[in-house]
């Protein structure tokens, strides 16, 4: 009979019924006006605060997720799994110019097109995007 390997930390935790929230960021706390600036700067559009009041008429049907407050924490996936990030944090990774594609900027990588979920077009002549 081959032997039992041992469980894991994880696999122990979930024979028990236990299924604790593993989060894999790099990060914890990332402010929403964070996320929004950085965007707001590639865009060229500017950032502003919007009263509690007016949040439902600016952001309508996102209004009730983006008023909610719900912080992650990485430490269980750290001890748990022995984890430590090792790719740019969420910020870091906005302020590079792969998610932000001006028009009459042709993309021409893989990498280019992840954040759009599309294929790479293929190269065009002069003055044609491609998008």
């Amino acid at each position: 009979m081959a032997p039992v390997p041992e469980q894991g930390p994880v696999q122990q935790l979930a024979a028990a019924g236990l299924h604790p929230p593993l989060h894999g960021v790099a990060e914890e706390g990332v402010a929403l006006r964070d996320i929004a600036e950085v965007i707001g700067r590639h865009l060229d559009v500017p950032v502003t605060s919007v009263a509690p009041e007016a949040a439902e008429e600016h952001f309508t049907w996102l209004s009730p997720f983006m008023s909610l407050d719900v912080p992650v924490s990485n430490t269980l996936t750290r001890e748990l799994l022995d984890w430590q990030p090792t790719r740019l944090s969420l910020l870091e990774d906005l302020a590079k110019d792969h998610y932000f594609h001006t028009p009459g900027h042709h993309l021409t990588s893989p990498q280019d097109a992840t954040c759009a979920g599309q294929a790479v077009p293929a190269r065009r002549g002069r003055g044609e995007t491609g998008i």
